[in-house]
């Protein structure tokens, strides 16, 4: 499916890393591919959380928040994930919410070269928002991306009531057109 793959990742994080690859349709792509046995490690690390706040919960009655509650709370969370095709759909339906004139964008999801355990995704270009310093954006520029990553998040809560629950830096390109794009949709809330 791939004329190349760039073997260094791009990008790396705790459960995945990017990689950027070419298409045999030459289309150029982001692979985000999950860590060889990351799912044994997180279900082994889940099993610690569930002892520790079993413990903390017979222990600690006088909590204002129930540990047990927590923990299943972040595993699902965290389950969700280990399945890009999950991360993919949510990257869809964030996509699908954009309404014409939007000064945001998600990625274009390749359907293709998705699995459970590989994201095929639009490469992104522009300006990655952690380097935002090195950039020397005007003052006037740092607050249209503020308006626009906010305005976003808000619409996103209080009309669609589906939102992107991660935005911050690393999450964000200044496209090279002026749109504000999300990545890394893995992580979503719903009201």
């Amino acid at each position: 499916k791939f004329e190349s793959i760039e073997e260094v990742p791009m990008a790396a994080a705790s459960v995945a890393q990017a990689h950027r690859a070419v298409s045999k349709g030459g289309e150029r792509v982001v692979l985000k591919i999950l860590r060889p046995g990351i799912e044994k490690t997180i279900n082994s690390d889940m099993e610690i959380l569930k002892a520790i706040a079993a413990w903390i919960a017979k222990h600690r009655q006088d909590l204002p928040f129930d540990p047990v509650a927590v923990v299943d709370e972040f595993s699902g969370s965290i389950k969700n994930e280990l399945d890009l095709m999950h991360e993919g759909r949510n990257t869809d339906k964030f996509r699908a919410g954009l309404v014409e004139g939007e000064e945001s964008w998600f990625p274009n999801v390749h359907w293709d070269l998705t699995t459970r355990r590989v994201l095929g995704l639009q490469e992104i270009t522009g300006l990655h928002l952690t380097d935002w310093r090195k950039a020397n954006l005007s003052k006037a520029e740092r607050a249209r991306i503020v308006r626009i990553g906010a305005y976003t998040v808000l619409r996103q809560t209080l009309e669609i009531g589906f939102f992107h629950a991660d935005p911050h830096p690393g999450n964000l390109f200044l496209m090279e057109d002026g749109r504000l794009c999300f990545i890394d949709c893995g992580m979503a809330g719903r009201v």
